[in-house]
């Protein structure tokens, strides 16, 4: 079984005095199923949604997702001390 995304999309639609079908409409869609996949952890939305998601529940991503971003950070600070130890211009 897949892992859930720890989101905190239903706290702050809820926050905000939005139902699931406002946050859809806002971002977009037809029905009520992404968002609820979304806040369920059960997808990550693309690009484009997430960024609709940040607008509209006037949040950052790091705080939507904490976990998620967390985990990118480290990846890419990981990744940047990988480079400067590569790197021929050390300092």
């Amino acid at each position: 079984m897949k892992a859930r995304i720890e989101n905190r999309i239903k706290r702050k639609r809820e926050e905000l005095g939005y139902r699931q079908s406002d946050l859809a409409f806002l971002l977009g869609h037809k029905n009520i199923s992404h968002i609820s996949r979304y806040e369920r952890g059960l997808t990550f939305p693309n690009t484009e949604n997430l960024l609709k998601l940040c607008y509209s529940l006037k949040a950052l991503p790091e705080w939507l997702y904490p976990e998620i971003t967390k985990k990118w950070r480290e990846e890419v600070r990981e990744r940047e001390e990988i480079l400067k130890s590569n790197s021929p211009h050390k300092e």
